[in-house]
């Protein structure tokens, strides 16, 4: 199906693909778990799938069967792949209890990013895919602040859950700093969380590094209505993470 899919994604011209990482999100909501990102699909004016943000309020049968499909599709990978496997997901900033109840011996990188780009930027995508994927009628609510109470709810869920880090070998890096020194960010996370590098990692990392350096993040020209309303909500994260 290679050539259904386009070289560049849409949105911002990075590359894409169907061998390109993913979130494992996607994965669930095609193996039939509730999922916040089916509503953007089969959108109603009221979100029907906010209780698989955090995970917190299901009972207990919704919770296992949750992670029993998460366990059988990573299973899936590692049987394929006989690696360590890295999931990227926005979802597991607030899954944390959750994903080291199942995995108690997992580590955990947490990348923070100014919300004055993440809310403009999730914005965007959530109305593409909304408008391209939706198999209902448009959005009609704002996704203003669909977005906004989202990111709040994450940052308070990771607050309230974050002492469960101690447990785990674990790494808090900014993306800023991502962007204007990759390869010393790596290198720190591979410390923080205690996974062994040497000449060859660093050798076989440097060109990709490179690539980050030139990459350009989109900017965005936010209303002053916007800027302090996130400047408002984010307050606490904002000056957490500097």
């Amino acid at each position: 199906m290679q050539y259904l899919v386009p070289a560049r994604r849409p949105l911002d011209s990075a590359p894409f693909g169907l061998a390109c990482p993913r979130e494992d999100e996607f994965a669930l909501c095609v193996l039939g778990v509730p999922s916040p990102y089916l509503d953007l699909i089969l959108h109603t004016h009221t979100p029907q799938y906010d209780r698989y943000i955090t995970l917190r309020d299901l009972d207990d049968v919704e919770r296992a069967a949750w992670a029993n499909t998460w366990c059988g599709f990573l299973n899936a990978l590692t049987l394929k792949y006989q690696r360590r496997l890295v999931l990227k997901s926005p979802l597991h900033t607030c899954r944390l209890a959750t994903i080291l109840h199942v995995f108690p011996q997992a580590r955990i990188v947490h990348v923070v990013r100014d919300p004055r780009a993440v809310v403009p930027s999730t914005m965007r995508l959530w109305e593409y895919l909304q408008r391209r994927q939706g198999l209902q009628r448009a959005y009609h609510g704002s996704w203003e602040d669909r977005v906004i109470n989202m990111c709040a709810m994450m940052n308070e869920e990771f607050e309230r859950t974050r002492h469960v880090l101690a447990r785990v070998p674990h790494a808090i890096v900014r993306y800023e700093d991502f962007c204007r020194e990759p390869l010393n960010t790596m290198t720190r996370i591979y410390d923080a969380i205690q996974l062994p590098h040497d000449n060859m990692w660093e050798t076989r990392l440097r060109p990709w590094a490179e690539r980050v350096l030139t990459l350009t993040p989109m900017r965005y020209d936010l209303s002053s209505h916007l800027t302090a309303r996130i400047e408002r909500t984010c307050a606490d994260f904002m000056r957490t993470c500097g």
